[in-house]
């Protein structure tokens, strides 16, 4: 046995006999503990990142889940919200208008029309529309952050999680380095932070993004800086089905409607 042979047995964990404190039988020597390692080792560091990688690709089937899930919600408060306020608004204007005919059948001294224009008026009181109660649609506070996240999170926190945009692609992004191999969440982050910055330079020096021209009902209206307002396809849809109802109902009174 070399001198070589048993430092690496030693620093590998092996223990010399008279210091062996388990069974006497188990005890082997430092070569065939080394053929042990040499064959074992490269076993168990393969399952290791294997395992690391599994992981991480679990973190981003939920992370990615949780993303629709919050989106999904954000979108169906979005079309209740809009729903709600244009109800309200049409059962005020056939309020407004029932009470000018009551005053005009008062003035003609027409008591038969004022009664069905009063039955008319208390059927619509009855269908008047209520709020829905959307608290549960509302996205929950998340708990602190800490380590590499929280790290990336205050050194860009200009744009992380306030500009849809940037924050979609760094998330997609994230995504797309755990599927390629990219496991150190230290080392995926900085790639991330450099991605966006490669993709977007306009954000991080003093060009602003121009914002898209709308024209015509089914173009998507320029966002507003600080605008939680999204033109999802279901909002869209949406306000195509208001469009046919009323024509004159425009994109900003849409938006307005749902916030």
């Amino acid at each position: 046995m070399t001198e070589e042979a048993t430092q690496r047995a030693t620093d590998s964990g092996w223990t010399p006999q008279e210091d062996f404190k388990g069974d006497p039988e188990k005890w082997i020597p430092a070569e065939t503990w080394n053929e042990r390692a040499d064959t074992m080792l490269p076993l168990i560091r393969a399952e290791r990142k294997k395992t690391a990688e599994e992981n991480q690709r679990l973190k981003g089937e939920v992370a990615t889940t949780q993303q629709e899930i919050a989106q999904l919600k954000k979108t169906m408060k979005q079309l209740v919200t809009v729903n709600e306020n244009v109800t309200a608004r049409a059962y005020e204007k056939a309020k407004e208008t029932i009470r000018k005919e009551k005053q005009a059948a008062i003035e003609n001294s027409d008591g038969a029309a004022f009664a069905e224009l009063d039955k008319q008026e208390a059927d619509l009181d009855k269908a008047k529309p209520v709020r829905v109660d959307t608290s549960n649609l509302d996205t929950p506070t998340r708990p602190a952050d800490s380590g590499p996240l929280a790290a990336f999170k205050s050194r860009n926190s200009e744009w992380y999680e306030k500009d849809e945009e940037l924050t979609g692609y760094a998330q997609g992004l994230a995504v797309k380095l755990q599927k390629s191999g990219v496991v150190d969440a230290t080392e995926q982050l900085k790639q991330v932070e450099a991605g966006v910055k490669k993709r977007f330079p306009e954000q991080f020096g003093n060009s602003r993004r121009e914002e898209e021209t709308v024209t015509g009902p089914t173009g998507t209206p320029p966002k507003k800086k600080g605008s939680s307002f999204e033109w999802t396809p279901e909002a869209k849809d949406m306000f195509e089905m208001l469009k046919k109802d009323d024509p004159k109902y425009t994109k900003e009174q849409y938006i307005k409607d749902s916030e």
